[in-house]
């Protein structure tokens, strides 16, 4: 299913496949003695922190996670957090732990996702699993680069030799996505990582069979700078102001430039209402890997 030359893009919507995703870990998960618990802390106040933890909260309430928010003052030292982090590590009766970013300047985020238990790293971002992902041999990987191959895979788009450009060098998006793309089990396609700092970028999107953008630039991606027919992955979320009627209204965009784009790829996912959504349904489904490790620790495989 790769599309047809010179026609409009179809819609890579997330619903269906996060829906998918989540109705199979509430099945999963009503076989468990008990319910999973995710725990998401957020230092300080962050507004878009605080709203994601209600999705979150919402998404859990839906399979069947126990879900709870622990908000830590901005005054919170670096060592303080990690001795909280240490605790819920120790906690039996957490299964996944989640730090909600930014953080106050004074911490560094690297420490406290350092201090996370692999054993209870949701995220896969923890240095025990983003290691695992780099040998293969991980079932907890990031969820969004998760939710971009998942998408892919959805669509039924063969990846043998294809090239892919990703635009993104983060270590949480961009690093363990080349590192999944690389894996023979997804196809052996070519992967190329670029970035804002890419000198000619259209060199580079312009030959790619897949575009999978998560700089956070709107519209970095016009649709002149598509090869004709490429599958476009459009993972930014950014806030733009526009005037409308004397008025300013604000509004969510990506990445890419979606009515240009629009007429040039043969797939494109939506902003909103694309990669997000199967990101929060892979979180999900990261939840309930863990608890099933966790059983299997205790003895309790007849459970799963």
């Amino acid at each position: 299913m790769e599309g047809n030359k010179g026609m409009v893009a179809k819609q890579l919507e997330g619903k269906f496949l996060s829906a998918n995703i989540m109705h199979q870990v509430k099945k999963d998960i009503s076989c468990f003695p008990s319910a999973p618990r995710l725990v998401s802390l957020l230092i300080g106040s962050d507004s878009g922190a605080r709203s994601y933890a209600k999705i979150q909260e919402s998404a859990c309430k839906t399979v069947g996670i126990s879900f709870e928010l622990i908000q830590l003052p901005a005054s919170t030292s670096e060592e303080e957090a990690i001795e909280y982090i240490e605790k819920l590590n120790n906690d039996p009766c957490v299964t996944g732990i989640l730090i909600f970013v930014p953080v106050p300047k004074h911490i560094n985020k690297n420490h406290l996702i350092a201090s996370i238990s692999h054993l209870k790293d949701v995220e896969g971002i923890s240095p025990t699993n983003m290691g695992k992902l780099f040998y293969g041999s991980t079932s907890i990987v990031p969820c969004t680069p998760k939710a971009v191959m998942l998408l892919i895979k959805s669509i039924g788009y063969n990846l043998v030799g294809k090239e892919v450009v990703v635009i993104s060098r983060s270590p949480i998006i961009g690093q363990p996505l080349l590192l999944m793309l690389l894996e023979s089990a997804n196809a052996s396609p070519t992967p190329v990582c670029c970035h804002i700092a890419t000198k000619n970028l259209e060199f580079h999107t312009k030959r790619a069979d897949v575009v999978i953008v998560a700089a956070g630039k709107a519209n970095l991606i016009h649709g002149h700078m598509l090869k004709e027919g490429a599958v476009v992955i459009d993972v930014g979320i950014n806030l733009v102001e526009n005037i409308q009627d004397g008025r300013k209204v604000r509004s969510i965009v990506g990445d890419v430039h979606y009515s240009s784009a629009m007429e040039v790829a043969s797939w494109l996912t939506p902003v909103p209402g694309g990669v997000g959504l199967v990101t929060t349904a892979v979180l999900l489904q990261n939840v309930l890997l863990l608890a099933k490790q966790h059983f299997t620790r205790l003895g309790r495989v007849d459970t799963l």
